[in-house]
Parts: structure tokens; C-alpha cells; sequence
């Protein structure tokens, strides 16, 4: 087995509905977790258990707001991105895991976006919003 230390950030990003891009970005550092992995289980698989015991919705349940093209989870290590996809072995190689006779250790960064929307959206003409009063005069 392999210890995986996940180390959970909360990005929460003021996305502006006007604009559709983020006007204020705040990310929360969280208590670290251990995760132990069999070396072929798939870094996805773990990230997913993360997110269980912090109490996060899966990412299939989040609303998308318009503009906002993003993914909304992505896993660091050592300041580089890691696919998910690819065994706790496979990204164990590349990120110079334990030295002889250690347990082997992976530690990742895993970031989970959250969308506060912000402002309001101008409604343009053909919108559903109308006035009745303009409706009858037409």
C-alpha cells in the first residue's frame, strides 16, 4: 500500500455574471488527509474519496455558470499538474517518491473550484422579460 497525502484547497471564486470571468478569487488551505492506495488504483479514484470525507458534491452535481469553461477539480504535485487518469505508481515515478526503505509517500495538492455568482445579467431584447403593458400595446 502507498500513502497518499492529499492536501485539499477550497477555490472560491466570485464569478461575475455580467462578465463571465472571475472577479475575486479566495482559496482556503485544509486539513490534510492521508489516503492509503493500492499502487494501481487510479489517482482519480483517490481524489475521490478525498472529496468524500471532506463532504463535497461530485463534480456531475455542481451548476455551471455561463462562461465559466474551467474544470472544476485539478491535482498538483510539486507545482506541476498530475493527470488524474494514471496510477498512484505511475505518478508515484515521476514526482521522486520514498527514499530506500521509506514507505512510499505521494503528496498532491487537490484544488475543488466553488462559484459565488455575482451581479446580475442585462436582459436584452427577445429575453423573456417583458413588461405586460408593453405587450398589449404592440
Amino acid at each position: 500500500m502507498t500513502t497518499v497525502v492529499v492536501q485539499p484547497r477550497l477555490e472560491t471564486q466570485r464569478f461575475s455574471l455580467y462578465w463571465r470571468e472571475a472577479v475575486d478569487i479566495q482559496t482556503r488551505v485544509l486539513a490534510d488527509l492521508s489516503i492509503q492506495a493500492d499502487p494501481s488504483t487510479p489517482l482519480s479514484s483517490v481524489l475521490q474519496a478525498a472529496a468524500q470525507q471532506l463532504g463535497w458534491a461530485d463534480v456531475d452535481t455542481l451548476l455551471r455558470l455561463e462562461g465559466f469553461t474551467e474544470d472544476w477539480e485539478r491535482v498538483l504535485c510539486r507545482g506541476r499538474s498530475l493527470d488524474p487518469s494514471k496510477s498512484v505508481a505511475e505518478t508515484l515515478e515521476g514526482a521522486h517518491g520514498a527514499q530506500e526503505g521509506e514507505q512510499p509517500q505521494l503528496i498532491v495538492v487537490f484544488v475543488r473550484k466553488e462559484l459565488k455568482a455575482d451581479g446580475w445579467k442585462i436582459a436584452l431584447p427577445g429575453d423573456f422579460l417583458s413588461d405586460s403593458d408593453d405587450d398589449e400595446e404592440a
